[in-house]
């Protein structure tokens, strides 16, 4: 006779087995899925453009229809000031962007995903362009993020050592200064 606490026992280590067999076959179905996912969710991430520029207020850019923020910084509200370019009023990042971007033609951006890019505009002396956020950064005008790169972290110390802009004083009039050159604390 066939005792049947054995017999339930035999069908639910059956089950058991064939649910562990189906799990191992799901589990990379669905890992692949699930980085498909992912991919899509930051579309165009290492993608390059190349187009005219918008600067906003804000110091993010508007390029090809959509709003680009640089990767890797992070842009202080410094107020509103206005200078002698269009446009004629916005943040201080705002203006040394579209001071920069002027007359240069268009920008080229790597896609970094989630609405951030590296953004390089065509510059004399540096033959992959200058790149915007170290720009900003190297005016004082911006802080790195933790995810920027080691660069930019350098940049922004600089522009910490050197006292400019958030880190100590704003000159709107001041020309460019390359963030190579020595700082002059002794003025």
């Amino acid at each position: 006779m066939i005792n049947p606490a054995t017999s339930l026992a035999a069908i639910g280590g059956s089950v058991w087995r064939s649910l562990r067999l189906t799990c191992r076959r799901l589990v990379p179905v669905l890992v692949l899925i699930l980085g498909l996912v992912c991919l899509a969710a930051s579309p165009g991430s290492g993608r390059e453009i190349q187009s005219y520029a918008i600067v906003r207020d804000d110091g993010s850019l508007r390029i090809q229809g959509r709003n680009l923020r640089l990767f890797g910084i992070f842009i202080p509200d410094t107020g509103r000031v206005c200078g002698k370019t269009l446009p004629s009023c916005g943040s201080r990042a705002a203006i040394a962007l579209d001071a920069l971007l002027e007359g240069r033609g268009f920008v080229r951006c790597t896609l970094m995903g989630a609405g951030t890019a590296i953004c390089y505009v065509p510059f004399i002396g540096q033959p992959g362009g200058r790149d915007l956020a170290t720009h900003l950064l190297a005016k004082g005008l911006a802080v790195a993020t933790p995810e920027a790169p080691p660069e930019y972290h350098a940049v922004e110390r600089w522009a910490q050592l050197c006292r400019i802009g958030i880190w100590g004083r704003f000159r709107p009039n001041e020309t460019a200064q390359s963030w190579t050159e020595p700082c002059h604390l002794g003025e």
